[in-house]
């Protein structure tokens, strides 16, 4: 899922049931990022706000796309890597 805050009421339903939590009955027409994390996000719940900062590197090895994915979530970091096959010839 691809969204940008402000979040429509239908994709935070949409965020809840990914997470397998329950849907309220009254959503807020839409949420800003602070409005969201202060009703789904509260100390002790389900959902946890952390820091996140990820970097992708795009390379191409042996005609094959390859992507480096450097990810830091509350300071802790890791790194995925994943290869596409071969691109067909131009």
């Amino acid at each position: 899922m691809k969204a940008s805050f402000p979040l429509a009421e239908a994709e935070a339903a949409k965020v809840l049931e990914a997470l397998r939590l329950p849907i309220p009955a009254a959503l807020r027409a839409s949420y800003t990022l602070d409005a969201f994390i202060e009703q789904f996000a509260a100390p002790g719940g389900a959902i946890r706000a952390v820091k996140v900062h990820k970097r992708r590197t795009r390379y191409t090895v042996g005609g094959c796309m390859a992507e480096l994915s450097e990810v830091v979530a509350n300071g802790k970091p890791t790194r995925t890597l994943r290869s596409s096959r071969r691109m067909p010839p131009e």
